[in-house]
């Protein structure tokens, strides 16, 4: 697929008024949001425009069109005035590597091209009997084995449904030619992504997700695997079992890009090893300078450069401290002594989910430049961030950072690595 295609479609009259009013004044409308069901990860292509409408034709279509939130909370403003940075942000591949919610008027706002989407992260809760990590308790899934697979289909089947309400302004794809086809149409091209693997240790399973559209599967969250310990590192045995191995190796069969965030150390090792394809991390930051067990230290850093990958640093600012993640064990034990029923217990933790910061962390993004190169560090806004993306762009060129580094930092490295593991 030619990346230059990306950036030269041009937008379709027909669809030229609707983009007009998503672009317009609305964008930094402030708004809050409501509890939303959770939904499979998913990751989604968007095109970008440089259009103006009035504020009339924006309130016609209304506050928003196509909002599907897996975290909700109140989404800051962030007015932009377009001046040179604005210019560059729309001729560039903007990728936000990693989110926690679809919205397609906040990303039309923030000229965002893909997005990876996580639903399922909130189906982690504490468990006390864990005291293998540095905390007070660690985590455990709200389902196992063949009911997540269930509940991992349901909640497919209700984003398809979401694609298929909005078809005028998204569609899934699956291949290099379908993203070039559904963005040359001027919509959304939605790409699934696992956040976690929930395949109850049956290779057969993840075929089925690939069959069914995912093309990027993070091998774990915060919770372990009997075949993968997470960067809390609760298993007796870190890092990969030989069936975790296995699943490396499929994933690089089958053409599925691997995502190392939330993995062990030894995790990482193993997956580096085992793989004959490039491996991200779609959203850490740097362990080096925030001194987090769920960030990336510099070997593993260089090692996925190494293999040709991308390290998606969180654009906020520090989210980890020892006081935060104490405050969120005790806020899932308060909820797991309040809500016994899984469902109602992870519609809580929807509705309970932190609000990130909105300012970009260049203290982080320059180490993983200067450590790993500018051709393997990308971004991720990790939620309610699509429409900062242009302040992010104005703050990469403020700072240091040339057009054409900018332009990869903001997405190209990406979306190379993503074309690469669909070759």
């Amino acid at each position: 697929m030619d990346t230059e295609a990306l950036r030269t479609v041009s937008y379709p009259k027909s669809r030229k008024k609707a983009a007009e009013a998503m672009a317009s004044t609305a964008c930094s409308r402030r708004r809050s949001m409501g509890p939303a069901a959770g939904a499979v990860v998913t990751s989604l292509f968007m095109r970008k425009s440089s259009m103006k409408a009035s504020e009339n034709e924006a309130q016609g279509l209304g506050d928003r069109i196509g909002h599907l939130d897996t975290t909700t909370g109140p989404s800051p403003d962030s007015p932009y005035k377009p001046k040179v940075w604005d210019t560059l942000h729309r001729q560039c591949t903007v990728v936000d590597a990693y989110s926690a919610l679809i919205d397609l008027h906040d990303l039309q706002c923030g000229g965002v091209i893909l997005q990876a989407l996580s639903a399922v992260e909130m189906y982690v809760e504490a468990d006390d009997a864990n005291t293998r990590g540095d905390e007070e308790g660690q985590w455990m899934h709200l389902f196992k084995g063949r009911d997540m697979v269930r509940r991992l289909r349901q909640e497919l089947d209700a984003h398809l449904q979401f694609v298929e309400t909005y078809a005028d302004h998204i569609s899934v794809a699956g291949t290099g030619t379908q993203l070039t086809e559904v963005v040359r149409s001027g919509r959304v091209a939605l790409v699934l992504m696992l956040k976690s693997g929930w395949i109850d240790n049956d290779l057969d399973v993840l075929r089925q997700y690939q069959e069914r559209g995912f093309r990027v599967m993070a091998l774990c969250h915060l919770a372990p695997f009997d075949w993968v310990d997470s960067s809390v590192e609760a298993n007796e045995t870190p890092g990969l079992s030989d069936f975790g191995r296995r699943v490396v190796h499929t994933c690089n069969e089958l053409g599925m890009l691997v995502d190392l965030s939330h993995a062990s150390d030894q995790t990482c090792r193993d997956a580096l090893e085992a793989t004959t394809r490039p491996l991200v991390a779609t959203h850490s930051k740097c362990r080096a300078l925030s001194g987090s067990d769920r960030d990336l230290p510099d070997d593993l850093m260089s090692a996925i450069a190494g293999t040709g990958g991308v390290v998606g640093i969180l654009a906020p600012t520090a989210r980890t401290s020892a006081e935060s993640r104490q405050a969120r064990l005790q806020r899932d034990k308060r909820q797991l002594e309040q809500f016994p029923d899984p469902f109602e217990l992870a519609a809580a933790k929807l509705y309970d989910a932190e609000v990130r910061g909105t300012k970009l962390d260049l203290r982080h993004i320059d180490h993983a430049v200067e450590l790993v190169g500018i051709d393997h560090v990308g971004l991720a806004s990790h939620t309610q961030n699509s429409p900062q993306w242009r302040d992010f762009t104005k703050n990469l060129m403020q700072h240091r950072y040339s057009a054409e580094e900018a332009c990869k930092i903001l997405g190209g490295n990406m979306l190379r690595v993503l074309q690469e593991s669909w070759a």
